[in-house]
């Protein structure tokens, strides 16, 4: 039913086919899990990893496996056990490095939504009220377009299209073997 918290056909019929695994590539490439480049099935711990991901850049600054091109990244997230580094000047607080450590790792060893409530990292929080509590902090906006809250970043031009760049002559420098394009 909508809004009254009960359950409906469709929700049902959605759930069922949620638990179901996956085998397409959907995303952003610095976000997507291992499990999702090597084509073999993944379920919804996939969304998890990026859970890490997130939280690293947020802490960081910028994505864990970032690389300037797509397969550079591809590579670090497959080989993510030798590439997952927290720079030395970055002092991220340790219960949330452990965080994203069990976050990104092999999808059997990572943490659940249920073991991530769990985490060290979020004690003290009233997970049964989150919805209902007071927010930390809360912006006070000039306007509905006001950006004071973020950075001021230096304005690049955008990329050159893909379609513009040459195709690499060297099999191992082709990307036509990613999942997202090539």
């Amino acid at each position: 039913s909508v809004g009254g918290g009960g359950s409906s056909v469709a929700s049902q019929a959605f759930a069922r086919t949620r638990r179901e695994l996956h085998y397409s590539t959907v995303g952003t490439p610095d976000y997507i899990a291992p499990e999702v480049f090597v084509k073999e099935g993944y379920g919804c711990e996939c969304d998890l990893w990026s859970v890490g991901v997130i939280m690293y850049e947020m802490l960081v600054g910028f994505p864990p496996f970032y690389s300037d091109d797509p397969v550079s990244t591809c590579r670090k997230i497959l080989n993510w056990k030798s590439s997952l580094k927290f720079p030395s000047d970055c002092n991220v607080d340790p219960l949330a490095a452990d965080l994203i450590r069990k976050l990104l790792c092999d999808s059997p060893d990572r943490l659940t939504v249920t073991t991530v409530k769990q985490h060290p990292f979020f004690e003290g929080v009233d997970w049964a009220s989150i919805r209902s509590s007071p927010s930390p902090f809360v912006p006070k906006l000039k306007s509905p377009i006001d950006c004071s809250y973020f950075d001021d970043l230096p304005m690049h031009p955008p990329p050159k299209s893909r379609a513009a760049q040459p195709r690499p002559q060297d099999p191992a420098q082709s990307t036509e073997w990613l999942p997202w394009g090539g």
